[in-house]
């Protein structure tokens, strides 16, 4: 199941990436994901069984908001930085589209 393998990245993981605090323990790093229990591949699903609908079925990653080392990357279905990265991709269409570089 997606929680045994979840207990097998908990215990493995942190070593692996060198770090000497890891999971939920003071002075940890803070990486968190915020499910969104309303998307429609979790709505209903009981409790015991989101790691695994997550995990195993869900078609999109149904994440509210999402901390990197201590810094929001999306809250509440937005990236901070959305509307710079929608103008850098804007420019880099139009480039394409016009034959420009």
């Amino acid at each position: 199941t997606a929680a045994r393998l979840w207990q097998r990245v908990l215990a493995g993981g942190g070593a692996a990436a060198g770090f000497a605090r890891w999971g939920l323990a003071p002075g940890a790093r803070a990486d968190l994901l915020v499910l969104d229990l309303n998307d429609a591949a979790l709505r209903g699903m009981p409790a015991d069984h989101l790691l695994d609908a997550v995990v195993f079925a869900a078609p999109a990653r149904p994440f509210r908001d999402v901390m990197v080392a201590g810094q929001w990357r999306l809250q509440a279905g937005v990236a901070p930085t959305s509307s710079a990265i929608a103008a850098r991709f804007d420019a880099a269409m139009q480039a394409l589209w016009s034959g420009g570089a």
